[in-house]
């Protein structure tokens, strides 16, 4: 899997999955998303990304890379955190962070 980003924030897409049905592809890249909006999932036929669905992902990247841009000193005892982000079929967005121990 890809990663992307910069200092501060960095991310990988793990492809696409099909709220509909259980179909999932982890080899689609960032940069082939535009090429599944508005298709349909290969199993059931549902839309698989929408215009919409696209766009709030786009506009989060934007925000990673002006955090990115930002000279922020890094302090050993800042702790570090992953973060999931599941954009659905209704574009409702669903975040979840926890620290990298584990903890939410």
């Amino acid at each position: 899997m890809e990663k992307y980003g910069g200092k501060n924030i960095q991310y990988e897409l793990n492809g696409l999955k099909c709220d509909k049905c259980d179909w999932v592809d982890e080899s689609i890249s960032l940069d082939d998303l535009e090429n599944w909006v508005d298709k349909p999932c290969p199993e059931c036929g549902a839309n698989v990304l929408t215009s919409e669905q696209l766009a709030h992902l786009n506009m989060i990247l934007e925000v990673a890379d002006i955090v990115n841009s930002l000279d922020i000193p890094k302090d050993p005892n800042d702790e570090e955190a992953e973060m999931d982000l599941l954009i659905d079929s209704s574009a409702n967005i669903k975040l979840n962070i926890k620290n990298i121990d584990g903890e939410e």
